[in-house]
């Protein structure tokens, strides 16, 4: 009993002060038993477990009550060296100790799987927020990059997979990015070479939708520019020095052009064609745009100590077909018309009258306003390729609008004279006019003209048209 009295402590501490332990021998029909504080005593309540050990040598557990309460009791046989079971220890708790801890490990358990829970539902909710923002914040990345916004970055801090996600996301726009401008450079590159405008009337988002034969018909204004004597101008020039001249002289051109809603269609070496579909009071007023800044060339000429640099330019509206030609590895847009091909000989013909324009009559005749474009009756002609009569009129500054409404009746009936055959009154008006502007040197071909007629008739056949075989 002391090793027992000393396992429990006599019942004096916390966790076993409910504990009781006693030891039960049967003596004949009468059971004894012996207690902590070394009592002995014969044992009244004689349990049918006691005989159920003894029968058994097994353990035996049970939960019973009696007047001082409900207990749970462990009956173990103790043997004897023989294996003779000598006695028998029992083991008692209150049961309602065990049940209080019971109850009390079930609320601590209830109590702390729901810390557990709702420490794990703050950590999700948590979790799941930044994961939304995070997506959000990706969501909103790829709508700005849906809406062009190419610079769009999201600034995730996850530290796990999120932020791979964000990472990944950054490097694509940053590819995006970066394909855009390579793309919109090889756009802008191509658009050097073929207009938008040009790209546009054949339906086209881009040179990529091109293919061969593609075609559409417009009315437009044609307008041509060449350089005069530019063989001249270029003679002692390094081939630097001569591109560097004419990029310069284009430069200048090419924004009025365009600034009158006009596209250059092509260069033909120092010669520019252009196209406005718009009005022909545009393809005008870029012709004024590009003699105003001609001017301001020939003075920095000049003060470098270089020669003035002329300029002839042909202007004609019509029909035209504008298109792709060419074959499976090299195509080209071109215009093809006969109003193309007129408004060249136009150009051509500025260095045969000495002017430093030709428009058509009909595209004249096509302005809503006339008199805001003062202009003088040239001759009517016919050039190579065509057989109909072209009346063609010089397009005069604006500076010379002040030509007297005598002048001008006096030139038509100067010219009706000339071409009817009067030589000799037309030749009197032209010298008339030559005496009052001694430069004017149409008025001093036709006096040619009429000198050169007057010695030796016109052939027969003769109609007071100028007829000219080259281009």
């Amino acid at each position: 009993m002391d090793v027992i009295d000393r396992l429990i402590n006599v019942n004096e501490d916390s966790w076993n002060s409910n504990v009781y332990d006693y030891f039960y021998r049967k003596e004949g029909d009468s059971w004894w038993v012996i207690g902590s504080y070394e009592y002995l005593e014969l044992y009244p309540y004689v349990k049918s477990e006691f005989e159920r050990v003894i029968a058994t040598g097994e353990p035996v557990y049970l939960r019973y009550e009696d007047i001082y309460g409900e207990w749970l009791s462990a009956f173990s046989p103790v043997r004897g060296s023989n294996g003779m079971v000598l006695a028998i220890f029992e083991v008692t708790l209150s049961a309602d100790v065990l049940d209080e801890a019971s109850a009390s490990f079930a609320w601590r358990s209830i109590a702390g799987g729901v810390g557990i829970i709702v420490g794990f539902l703050v950590v999700f909710v948590a979790f799941t927020a930044m994961l939304l923002r995070s997506i959000r914040s990706m969501k909103a990345g790829a709508e700005r990059i849906a809406g062009g916004d190419y610079e769009v970055d999201v600034d995730i801090r996850s530290r796990d997979e999120i932020q791979d996600l964000g990472d990944a996301f950054n490097s694509m726009s940053k590819e995006i990015r970066d394909y855009i401008l390579r793309v919109t450079s090889l756009n802008e590159a191509n658009a050097r070479f073929v207009p938008a405008e040009f790209l546009a009337h054949l339906g086209k988002k881009d040179i990529a939708e091109i293919q061969l034969g593609d075609q559409a018909k417009a009315d437009m204004t044609i307008l041509f520019t060449d350089i005069r004597h530019f063989t001249d101008l270029s003679e002692g020039m390094l081939p630097a020095e001569v591109f560097a001249f004419l990029n310069d002289y284009l430069s200048r051109m090419g924004p009025q052009i365009r600034e009158h809603g006009g596209f250059i269609d092509k260069y033909i070496g120092d010669a520019i064609m252009a196209l406005f579909p718009g009005s022909v009071e545009s393809a005008l007023e870029a012709a004024y745009g590009m003699f105003a800044r001609l001017e301001g060339l020939n003075v920095e000429r000049s003060v470098s100590g270089l020669a003035p640099v002329e300029m002839g330019v042909g202007i004609h509206r019509g029909p035209l077909m504008i298109g792709v030609i060419g074959e499976s590895k090299r195509f080209d847009g071109t215009v093809i018309s006969d109003a193309v091909n007129l408004a060249s000989r136009l150009e051509s013909l500025t260095k045969y009258y000495g002017v430093r324009s030709i428009v058509s009559e009909t595209t004249l005749d096509s302005l809503s306003v006339r008199a805001r474009y003062p202009s003088r009756f040239l001759d009517a002609v016919r050039v190579k390729g065509r057989h109909e009569v072209v009346r063609i009129h010089e397009l005069l500054d604006r500076g010379e609008a002040s030509l007297s409404a005598a002048f001008i009746r006096a030139w038509e009936s100067a010219f009706e004279d000339y071409r009817a055959g009067r030589f000799r009154e037309s030749l009197a008006v032209y010298e008339d006019l030559l005496a009052w502007n001694p430069a004017d040197n149409v008025a001093r071909l036709f006096r040619d003209r009429c000198i050169r007629y007057q010695r030796q008739s016109p052939a027969a056949d003769w109609d007071g048209v100028t007829t000219f075989g080259e281009k």
